[in-house]
């Protein structure tokens, strides 16, 4: 999605149309920062719902950080990669598959 409307903003010469062009990228960019937000909040609300004490908690959060920077900036196909090379222990498989599947199936639209 992100690719199709780089290559619209690209190949415009018409000022309108970049203003315009503008305009739909920075909506996809906060539609994409709002999903990373609420997939942040979802593992989350399932580390408290199962039970995770404070400190485990807050030990996930420090070796997420840079996940969670990706996420709310919207940089989903670089979330992506962070997943997928991440060796932190801090994350199950089965949950950066999880992680992995919600952003691919966003993506896809």
């Amino acid at each position: 999605m992100t690719d199709r409307i780089y290559d619209e903003t690209c190949n415009v010469s018409d000022p309108a149309a970049i203003l315009s062009a503008e305009e739909k990228t920075k909506e996809v960019i906060l539609r994409a920062m709002k999903f990373g937000q609420e997939l942040i909040a979802e593992f989350g609300a399932q580390n408290v719902m199962s039970g995770k004490s404070v400190i485990e908690i807050a030990t996930i959060a420090q070796a997420l950080a840079p996940l969670q920077a990706l996420l709310i900036s919207g940089s989903l196909h670089t979330a992506k990669e962070w997943i997928k090379s991440s060796a932190t222990d801090s994350i199950p498989q089965a949950t950066k598959d999880h992680f992995l599947s919600r952003i691919d199936q966003y993506l896809r639209g």
